[in-house]
């Protein structure tokens, strides 16, 4: 594999682009951090546009992963220019 790629769930809300992200929860709308998807109230809207729930989608943020062997190695510096070796 060429390196792994760890992904985090959030949700989009498609009319305006606003996220809403579990982890963090929304306090000012009542849910607080952790607060999971399947537990955000029917009736919730987007804080920012007021859309319903139902008007958002489950989207995935990935971020790659360094594969191990191409991790910074100090025995490696003496061959990058510009170090005077």
């Amino acid at each position: 594999m060429n390196g792994a790629i760890k992904g985090s769930l959030y949700y989009l809300c498609i009319p305006c682009g606003f996220i809403y992200d579990p982890t963090r929860g929304h306090q000012d709308s009542g849910l607080l951090p952790g607060t999971a998807w399947q537990c955000v109230p029917v009736n919730w809207r987007c804080p920012d546009c007021g859309a319903m729930k139902e008007d958002f989608e489950a989207v995935v943020f990935c971020t790659p992963q360094p594969e191990p062997e191409a991790a910074f190695s100090p025995a490696h510096e003496a061959d990058e220019p510009g170090t005077g070796a």
